[in-house]
């Protein structure tokens, strides 16, 4: 029943070849505008979904995403603000990092916060780096009480310490300005096991 009334509305419609020379101009225009909203949306979208991010943002924030295994969980003692503060947007953390937790110590002579971060096989000082500074322009940006040294202590698969790393907050904005070879110059190794 729809598709014989489809077929008889199709056929009061015009053939291309008895259209006057008007009613074929108005026809490609309209047909060519068409196209031209539709290849301005399509644009638009992949545009929207690949966009570079804000000057201001989180200098690794387009570097490779997903999750490292991590068998340690947040403790009693994690300071839940800041972890969320550290997080900010991001999606994930830089090279496949994991936060599990950020711990506190306002009774420190330096005002110290420390990351622990789970990581996947093989990553170096340089990797850390980069994770460091995805945390520290978060926690510069949304944590109005921020600890004034940050200190990113690698430990695997959440069994293990490799590398701890640490800056001055205040000395650095690890914006993406600087780029990955100024963000991490702002880092220094504090222990490695490796």
């Amino acid at each position: 029943m729809i598709g014989e009334r489809l077929l008889d509305t199709v056929d009061q419609l015009p053939r291309w070849p008895e259209l006057s020379r008007t009613q074929k101009a108005v026809a490609v225009l309209g047909a060519a505008a068409a196209a031209a909203v539709l290849a301005a949306g399509i644009v638009l979208a992949v545009a929207h979904d690949t966009g570079s991010p804000p000057a201001e943002s989180a200098p690794t924030q387009s570097e490779n995403r997903g999750i490292a295994a991590c068998s340690r969980g947040t403790s009693q003692h994690a300071d839940l603000p800041l972890m969320q503060a550290a997080l900010g947007n991001l999606a994930a953390l830089p090279h496949r990092a994991n936060l599990a937790e950020i711990v506190t110590n306002p009774a420190s002579t330096d005002d110290s916060a420390v990351a622990l971060v789970c990581t996947i096989p093989g990553s170096d000082v340089a990797a850390l780096e980069d994770i460091g500074s995805a945390l520290a322009y978060n926690i510069r940006s949304a944590h109005a009480a921020s600890p004034s040294v940050l200190r990113v202590r690698d430990i695997g698969d959440g069994d293990n310490v490799n590398t701890t790393i640490e800056t001055s907050l205040s000395a650095h904005t690890f914006t993406a300005k600087h780029g990955d070879a100024g963000n991490r110059a702002a880092w220094r190794v504090v222990a490695s096991e490796n």
